[in-house]
């Protein structure tokens, strides 16, 4: 009897002990499964984000090194809460228009300060749309447009602009060398010029006459004139001195003769031997 009093007793406390542990296990799923919620919970959908924190949501679209034109995008948080996405709410927008949706679907979740990249968001963008231009990439609706897009191939004319400007570039030296030669073309001139100069003032100083008064007065000397000569006029030029004198116009060589208005000239030894020189 004793015996199997203790039997039951046993199959008790297995049995009792059997349903602690299942309620144990049963606790421990329902507390993951409940902080799985929790992290998703906690995570703020772009859409309801502060303006502010919009700003420091980084999006980057970029063509794949291949023929399929396939878009990737990489999104950066620089917020300080983990952000949630719906990938399939991505469009490729031109101006107002859709052009391609979002080829992804489920949940995107970027923890604060992390980044993800959704490889080909979008597939086979036609090179037209590409090159067209004004697109942009929109979430959910037009109040989220979230970046600017230019992946368009530039035009082949401007390919070869460069090579057009780098030649005028070379060009620009080379004419710049050319006048700086003619300068020193001009520099070599005005040395010349500078040369002659001495032979000038040697001639200077081998004159007899040198002013307009000496001129006037060598006029006067050689003819014997005393009448006034206050109103006579000496300009120089072709080799000496012009004079307008009251009875008309004589000339005064540089090296002393003197051709009267009658066109009689007098050699300035002629002067020197009247003068007892």
């Amino acid at each position: 009897m004793k015996k199997s009093l203790f039997v039951v007793g046993l199959a008790s406390l297995l049995v009792l002990t059997g349903c602690s542990t299942n309620n144990g296990s049963s606790s421990k799923t329902s507390n993951s499964d409940t902080e799985k919620v929790s992290k998703v919970d906690s995570a703020k959908a772009y859409q309801k984000l502060s303006d502010n924190d919009k700003k420091d949501v980084k999006f980057e679209v970029k063509k794949d090194n291949d023929k399929d034109n396939d878009l990737t995008l990489t999104i950066r948080n620089n917020t300080k809460k983990d952000v949630k996405f719906n990938q399939a709410k991505f469009s490729l927008m031109q101006g107002d228009t859709k052009k391609a949706s979002s080829v992804k679907k489920g949940s995107l979740i970027i923890k604060a300060g992390q980044e993800k990249v959704v490889d080909e968001l979008f597939e086979d963008i036609s090179d037209d749309i590409l090159n067209d231009g004004n697109l942009n990439l929109q979430y959910m609706n037009g109040d989220n447009v979230v970046a600017q897009i230019d992946l368009g191939e530039k035009p082949a004319n401007s390919a070869t602009s460069q090579p057009d400007t780098n030649t005028d570039t070379n060009q620009a030296p080379s004419n710049v060398q050319t006048d700086t030669s003619a300068d020193n073309t001009q520099t070599t001139d005005s040395s010349n010029d500078t040369t002659d100069q001495p032979t000038a003032s040697q001639d200077t100083s081998n004159r007899v006459v040198n002013s307009p008064e000496q001129a006037i007065q060598m006029y006067k000397t050689s003819n014997g004139d005393q009448s006034d000569s206050s109103g006579w006029t000496a300009t120089e030029g072709n080799g000496g001195f012009t004079i307008n004198t009251d009875s008309g116009t004589a000339f005064v060589s540089y090296n002393g003769d003197v051709t009267g208005s009658n066109g009689g000239t007098k050699s300035y030894s002629d002067y020197q031997h009247v003068n007892g020189n």
